[in-house]
């Protein structure tokens, strides 16, 4: 509106200095051709005149001035002045132009007098446009105040008609009071939109709470990442793994860890290895989701790493164990066959071949007890006697040192059967290990049972590995004594199966206690 109002009062001004300059000149003009007709009948002398602000010219025929009121002497020929052409030719001329003579711009009238002359009369046109400029003030304060009230009156108007429209409730815009009936349909239609929006975003909430729901219970890790590395989604199992805080946000993977699956993945590229963080083995896969990015998977795979690495151990160890006795056999057996062989040496390697033989015998049957417990069923547990079990160990080493000691025991949940074996694996490695025939004691108390010995003790570093397989923990004494060292992991499993907490009190040199506490009935 400022800007319309503006143009149409400058195209108004200027159309106005336009007529007003045309009638100012036509004026001129008329006054000049109204002075001539009262000095084409004066016969006097025109040097007697006196014009203040008028030029007058009288040419000849020929076009030779005969006189000029501002300028004197000799000037040049005029008969081709076209208001002095025109004069002669019709009777009177006008024009406007630049005088060479007086340097200014002129209004040039001319008419024939009865004498055959031409008189002219001239004024200069700085009069008019003094005229013209006295209307300028006027016009530019008209042009002014035009802007201001029109600058007030499109503020006051576009307050009034935005007013209802800003005070819509885009929530509910159809019920809003000062509605113009031209926006109705439109609300309505934005209402509806509302609607659809609020159901999408209650559908996207109770799908978001579903997801979170589904990945939070998970016990490995999930992410979800854009391409560019930005994390969408990471459940807990995620965070606890790769060894974050619970509360902890993540907006690109690289925050997580610098890991070079995870630049893989940024680069959208495929996953499927395994690395170690925090001292865990984790395995790592990704695959590439379309439109989206990648779903990254995280399984903690430490204890199937420890128990492959165990069982590599083992079946080394098993086949070191089991060659060990079979080569004294088959040398021992070679020398025999051969004849090269004394009476005497026969007899020497025979007990040696028998010894081994019984020693393979007892590996073999502790391999099998392992793989036997492997899958024993826990349904087949009842209540046990802890007492009677350890009295019925204490009759399989009738003549031994061993002393039996029983404080309130009370009835446990197992097998009768295996809980004999660990007791009994236990005494047999006391007496292995013991010294100097100390005592070795079973004392049951309560819910527990334990095995002390007064032998060589336990250092530090045995305590953590006594369980292990084939771990000895003094290995000349185990070659006399026939030991496999699967004893102890016999037992370790045993426990295992029942719940039950193991725990070795030792001191180097001193003697070793290992108890077994079950859970009662």
């Amino acid at each position: 509106m400022v800007f319309m109002a503006s143009v149409s009062v400058l195209l108004a001004f200027l159309i106005f200095l336009a007529v007003a300059y045309s009638d100012y000149k036509n004026v001129q003009i008329g006054e000049l051709f109204s002075d001539l007709r009262l000095l084409s009948s004066f016969d006097g002398d025109y040097s007697v005149l006196q014009f203040k602000d008028r030029r007058l010219t009288v040419i000849a025929p020929d076009g030779t001035v005969l006189y000029d009121s501002m300028v004197g002497g000799e000037l040049e020929n005029h008969a081709s002045r076209p208001e002095v052409s025109d004069a002669f030719a019709y009777g009177s001329g006008y024009e406007m132009r630049r005088s060479t003579t007086v340097l200014e711009n002129m209004l040039y009238a001319a008419i024939l007098s009865s004498d055959g002359n031409v008189i002219r009369l001239s004024r200069a046109t700085s009069s008019i446009y003094a005229y013209i400029l006295g209307m300028v003030p006027p016009l530019l304060f008209l042009l002014l105040l035009v802007i201001v009230l029109s600058a007030f009156i499109s503020l006051r108007i576009s307050r009034i008609i935005c007013e209802p429209i800003n005070s819509i409730d885009l929530e509910h815009p159809a019920e809003s009071g000062r509605l113009y009936d031209e926006l109705a349909p439109l609300a309505r239609r934005i209402e509806h939109q509302n609607a659809e929006i609020s159901g999408h975003l209650r559908s996207l909430e109770r799908d978001k709470n579903e997801f979170a729901l589904i990945t939070g219970g998970m016990k490995d890790g999930f992410m979800v990442v854009r391409r560019g590395g930005a994390v969408v989604s990471m459940n807990g199992a995620a965070k606890r793994l790769l060894g974050k805080n619970p509360g902890e946000e993540f907006t690109s993977i690289l925050e997580i860890g610098r890991y070079p699956e995870f630049f893989t993945i940024l680069e959208g590229g495929a996953v499927d290895s395994k690395m170690d963080v925090g001292g865990r083995v984790l395995e790592i896969r990704s695959e590439l989701v379309e439109d989206i990015g990648s779903a990254v998977f995280i399984f903690d795979v430490s204890e199937k790493e420890a128990l492959d690495r165990k069982e590599r151990e083992f079946v080394q160890n098993v086949s070191h164990e089991l060659r060990t006795p079979i080569t004294s056999i088959s040398g021992y057996s070679e020398l025999i066959a051969s004849g090269t062989a004394d009476n005497e040496h026969v007899t020497e390697f025979s007990r040696l071949i028998n010894k081994e033989a019984v020693r393979l015998a007892r590996l073999i049957d502790d391999i099998l007890d392992l793989s036997r417990l492997e899958s024993v069923p826990a349904d087949e547990f009842s209540g046990v006697d802890l007492e009677t079990v350890a009295a019925d160990v204490a009759s399989s080493f009738s003549g031994r040192n061993l002393e039996l000691v029983s404080e309130s025991p009370v009835r446990v949940s197992g097998r009768s059967d295996l809980i004999f074996e660990a007791v009994y694996n236990l005494v047999d490695n006391a007496f292995k290990y013991n010294r100097n025939d100390n005592p070795v004691t079973i004392l049951v108390s309560g819910t527990s049972i334990s095995v002390s010995d007064r032998g060589i003790g336990l250092s530090p570093e045995d305590r953590q590995r006594v369980f292990d397989r084939f771990y000895r923990v003094d290995k000349s004494r185990s070659r006399e004594t026939g030991g496999t060292g699967l004893g102890l992991s016999i037992v370790k499993r045993i426990a295992d199966m029942h719940g039950a907490d193991i725990s070795i009190s030792s001191t180097l040199g001193e003697g070793t206690v290992i108890t077994i506490s079950f859970r009662p009935i």
